[in-house]
């Protein structure tokens, strides 16, 4: 291979995705070998469980702040009478596909943006100066909590009636 079809190929092509990417290499566990002792290259990124935590974390955030503050400003969860959910399992499921694991979304991304936006303006060293990218933060923190709200009453008011 000449030098300049050389330079033209990328890390990766040359050198192998983990060797170029140290992020990767941290981050993954190699399982080397089966019950045969056959070699095996899979690979389990460790990024992914630390994902699942981060979203656990989130949640119990979520849980403690958002559903507490909907609750306290008009958005209880009604009390309900599960002796009616025998026959209408089916009914009270859809409602959680469409309303509650949406407004699980919406909140989880109240706190996730407030976060990704402490970082950003910790990163850049304080609150000063603003820019659009801050109005853009605002507003999509606006959006996805009025929509919590609204989500999570459609939830409530739906399941109340269901299970009246």
């Amino acid at each position: 291979m000449t030098t300049s079809a050389r330079s033209s190929l990328t890390c990766s092509q040359r050198h192998g995705p983990l060797r170029c990417k140290p992020i990767l290499r941290r981050s993954s566990i190699v399982v080397r070998g089966d019950a045969h002792g056959r070699a095996d290259d899979r690979r389990v990124p460790l990024f992914t469980v630390a994902s699942l935590g981060v979203g656990m974390t989130v949640s119990a955030v979520r849980w403690a702040i958002i559903d507490k503050l909907h609750a306290r400003t008009g958005v209880p969860i009604p009390p309900r009478n599960f002796s009616k959910l025998g026959r209408n399992v089916t009914a009270f499921n859809l409602l959680i596909r469409i309303h509650y694991e949406h407004y699980q979304f919406y909140a989880n991304m109240v706190v996730a943006l407030a976060v990704a936006y402490t970082c950003y303006r910790v990163r850049l060293g304080g609150i000063w100066p603003m820019s659009w990218v801050d109005i853009g933060f605002v507003i999509l923190e606006a959006i996805f909590y009025a929509t919590s709200r609204d989500t999570l009453r459609n939830y409530s008011v739906r399941t109340a009636q269901l299970l009246k």
